[in-house]
């Protein structure tokens, strides 16, 4: 069945639904990504945020949270490589 038969008149790529434009594969790893972070303790899950999406730099990160520089670092990169394991073992 094609997808101009399953959604009725062709429509053209950008009109189409964005699962159907770039597949589903990253809403996966979205999903894998963000049960991963809920699962990491606050002790992680705090700098890496600050650090990943809030941009801040390890002496920020260190700033807010009341730690040290090597702390702040050590959270952040103990936080990703449990974030990475464990989207690598969902996909």
């Amino acid at each position: 069945m094609s997808l101009a038969a399953a959604d009725g008149p062709a429509r053209t790529r950008e009109e189409r639904p964005i699962g159907c434009r770039v597949g589903f594969h990253w809403l996966l790893r979205r999903e894998a990504l963000k049960a991963a972070v809920d699962g990491l303790s606050a002790d992680y899950r705090t700098p890496v945020l600050l650090w990943a999406v809030e941009g801040c730099s390890y002496v920020e990160v260190a700033e807010r949270l009341g730690v040290s520089e090597k702390v702040a670092a050590r959270r952040i990169r103990q936080g990703c490589d449990q974030l990475r394991s464990v989207v690598e073992m969902a996909m």
